[in-house]
């Protein structure tokens, strides 16, 4: 039975309705939703479609074996990196709220007004002779108060105020003949304002006085500041280096490829020319074989090299956050013929210790020590405070009629109190502080330990800078004298003095050798990446955050 028919038959009439209403509802809402989110993820491919092509005009295209690759050189990509980093996006917002909070440490003495309003009715009974005849006595108060203070710390530690009070009564006698009994109002007084102005100073003279000691919270905060720029700066510099280094590896991969495609069209035409040697009786089928055997070698260490360079690339698109890039990426840069360092060595170290950001961290570190082992030491001063009053009062019928009296000197009051308090026995006290001491002593020597790390790291890549220009001569020797042997072999080959697995020996060689080549030019880009890091000029050898 179809759904409608079995409604008709079970529900009567009005409720039918609804339930075909809901019914048409369940079959339509699953097509609204598909219709709604095709309309999202369409939006979304979109956006996505106009940012690309955004970064697809600021490079070139070409075709590199079948496949349209965009030239990118090492600056465009650091460009890209700092951009796109959702990791240096979330890092600006940390240092957007520790300035926030610099702001708020500096308005922690605005000045404040407390305004309050009240009201309250009183009743007093009590049991005297003087109530005779009744046995209750007493009257009923109604008053209303009002209240205004401003108050004001300054920097020095110093606050003073000033507050405005009115209070106005008014009362009603009341009697009560017998326990239990109706209660007889009497006659009603006339209102009483009473007004003061009080003025208030208090002075601490030793703890919490000085405008230095004051300013602490400033200046922690700013800390928090300083913390932060230097944890973007250690995460920048962190990036551009790792994506600088895959950058390189992404060069000496595809080099790779190039050297290893030689090295397979060079295979290619031995077989041709063995294969027309073996129709013609003059070569045996097993040279063919081995011939065969390294082409297939060739091919698939080309293919394995070609992988490793589309993993190498998708190392580049993620650390840009480049998803969606329909093409591939061609490095153009390529690495430089000099490695030497021409900085003075002295001056290269001073520019490391002043960038290094961890050095940076240790010194803020030890500056917030410093500000919090003053604040444990004013915890041991002596607590000696002045507070100063002076009320100016007054007296009326009216609400604010009493002003008149504030000039009157006999209605003025005045309170002076100074209060000493000694701290004995504070042993928490003593143990922060030389808690503090030794976190000072602790912090000083880790400076001097990542010094001497950076030392020995900088050494270390110069030692290598300069051995590597030695390596490429004698790689690049290795290299000339592979393929000088294998331009021989192949001669001797054809006069039917060689055999092609000694031509197969040959070609490993020649491809190893500029494999060779290759990977130290790559490593000596790698140390420089390196010491650009350490001495944090990528901003400006590649002119990053120039906008």
């Amino acid at each position: 039975m179809e759904i409608a028919t079995l409604f008709k038959v079970v529900f009567p009439p009005q409720p039918r309705l609804i339930l075909n209403s809901l019914y048409k509802l369940l079959i339509f809402l699953p097509l609204f939703c598909l219709i709604l989110g095709g309309t999202v993820q369409a939006q979304d491919q979109t956006s996505l479609s106009e940012e690309t092509a955004q970064l697809l005009k600021l490079v070139n295209l070409k075709t590199v074996d079948g496949r349209e690759m965009a030239e990118v050189s090492l600056k465009l990509v650091l460009q890209l990196a700092l951009e796109r980093s959702l990791l240096l996006q979330a890092s600006k917002l940390g240092n957007a709220a520790a300035q926030l909070s610099v702001i708020a440490a500096q308005e922690r003495n605005k000045p404040s007004v407390t305004t309050s309003f009240g009201y309250a009715k009183i009743l007093s009974l009590t049991a005297s002779s003087s109530c005779s005849p009744s046995q209750l006595c007493g009257s009923s108060t109604n008053s209303m108060t009002f209240s205004s203070a401003y108050t004001q710390k300054t920097d020095s530690g110093l606050t003073y105020g000033l507050t405005y009070s009115e209070q106005t009564k008014k009362s009603t006698s009341l009697s009560l003949m017998e326990m239990g009994g109706e209660v007889t109002t009497g006659t009603t007084g006339d209102s009483l304002s009473s007004l003061s102005l009080t003025s208030s100073v208090s002075i601490p003279f030793f703890q919490d006085s000085g405008t230095e000691y004051n300013n602490i919270p400033v200046r922690l905060a700013e800390i928090n500041v300083t913390r932060g720029q230097l944890n973007s700066q250690q995460a920048e510099l962190s990036l551009l280096k790792q994506v600088a280094s895959i950058y390189w590896d992404l060069v000496g991969i595809l080099e790779t490829v190039e050297v290893k495609k030689k090295a397979v069209n060079l295979s290619e035409k031995l077989l041709r020319d063995n294969q027309a040697r073996l129709e013609a009786g003059l070569l045996s089928s097993t040279e063919v074989r081995v011939t065969e055997t390294q082409l297939m070698r060739n091919r698939q260490s080309l293919l394995s090299s070609r992988l490793d360079a589309l993993r190498i690339e998708d190392q580049v698109r993620a650390a840009l956050n480049l998803k969606n890039l329909p093409v591939g990426l061609y490095p153009v840069d390529r690495p430089a013929t000099n490695a030497a360092v021409t900085e003075n060595v002295s001056a290269l170290l001073e520019k490391i210790y002043a960038n290094d950001t961890q050095i940076g961290l240790k010194q803020a570190s030890l500056e917030q020590n410093r500000y919090q082992l003053e604040q444990e030491l004013n915890k041991q001063k002596t607590n000696l405070d002045l507070n100063l009053y002076y009320v100016l009062n007054g007296y009326s019928k009216n609400s604010f009629g009493g002003i008149a009296d504030f000039s009157k000197s006999d209605l003025h009051g005045m309170n002076v109190t100074l209060t000493w308090k000694v701290p004995l026995g504070d042993q928490a006290t003593i143990e922060n502080i030389q808690r503090k001491r030794l976190e000072q002593q602790q912090i000083t020597l880790q400076i001097k330990d990542r010094k001497s790390q950076l030392d020995v790291s900088v050494q270390s890549l110069l030692r290598s800078l300069s051995l590597i220009e030695k390596e490429k001569m004698t790689a690049a020797a290795v290299s000339k004298l592979s393929k000088d042997q294998l331009r021989n072999e192949i001669k001797r080959f054809k006069l039917g003095k060689s055999t092609s697995y000694r031509i197969s020996q040959n070609q490993q060689d020649v491809v190893e050798s500029e494999q060779q080549e290759i990977l130290i030019r790559i490593r000596q880009e790698k140390i420089r990446v390196e010491l650009l890091a350490l001495t944090g000029e990528f901003n400006e050898k590649y002119e990053l955050n120039q906008k």
